[in-house]
């Protein structure tokens, strides 16, 4: 399959400072000397508290928490670490007043599917699924 063609222009900021997003389609490609630094002396100081909190500072009620590394663990150390990692993180985001959301990338197939938690969120999800199709598709109540 072949990919869509583009109809962005492509620039870089450094180069043309002019250019107008607003008035065009722009592909944003920093040339080399113009490029952003990256691992700078600052990329340690911003914390998983100050980026959940940050959401509520910035007027968002909700947060999503990324699963995939918990997901993706083997190891029952690391399955364990990355868990641990995602309660701070809810504790974190309820503590500023957010609304925690997460679940991608999980699965019952999961080395921690096997997990209570984990089956009976599954099982809550199929169960919401089936009442959505009773109450709104067949008995038409809603």
């Amino acid at each position: 399959m072949q990919d869509t063609p583009s109809v962005a222009r492509v620039y870089c900021p450094g180069c043309e400072p002019e250019a107008d997003p607003t008035s065009e389609i722009l592909d944003l490609r920093w040339c080399e000397p113009h490029s952003p630094m990256r691992d700078g002396v600052d990329d340690t100081v911003v914390t998983a508290a100050a980026y959940l909190s940050g959401s509520a500072e910035a007027g968002g009620d909700a947060v999503e928490l990324h699963t995939g590394m918990y997901a993706n663990a083997v190891k029952d150390s690391d399955i364990e670490n990355r868990l641990n990692e995602l309660r701070d993180g809810r504790d974190i985001a309820m503590a500023a007043g957010l609304i925690v959301h997460a679940g991608h990338g999980l699965t019952y197939r999961n080395a921690a599917g096997e997990r209570d938690l984990v089956r009976t969120l599954f099982g809550c999800i199929a169960l919401l699924f089936c009442l959505r199709v009773l109450f709104v598709d067949i008995l038409e109540l809603i």
